[in-house]
């Protein structure tokens, strides 16, 4: 599954670019928010899979910054994220 990030949950607010043109900076800002976007979404991938003999199912998320090495860096169980889900679920239902 690919990793789909919209370009207005990226904050570069708080970086500082000490340029002393506003419009200069803002579109500065703007190319670095786009690259940033991606660059994440080439080189992220969401999977459901085993990671070891449990038999449980986990969402793993991949990255591939680097060309030869691909590495997992989040792990999530199915029943974690299923149980999360039903919580905020009943939260919106009660609210």
């Amino acid at each position: 599954m690919n990793v789909r990030i919209p370009v207005e949950r990226i904050d570069l607010s708080t970086m500082h670019l000490e340029i002393d043109f506003p419009s200069l900076e803002k579109e500065i800002r703007k190319i670095a928010t786009e690259f940033i976007q991606g660059v994440l979404e080439n080189n992220l991938r969401i999977e459901v899979q085993q990671i070891d003999e449990s038999g449980e199912m986990y969402v793993v998320v991949w990255s591939n910054l680097d060309p030869e090495w691909e590495t997992p860096v989040a792990e999530v169980k199915v029943t974690d994220l299923f149980q999360e889900y039903q919580a905020k679920l009943k939260e919106k239902n009660n609210a």
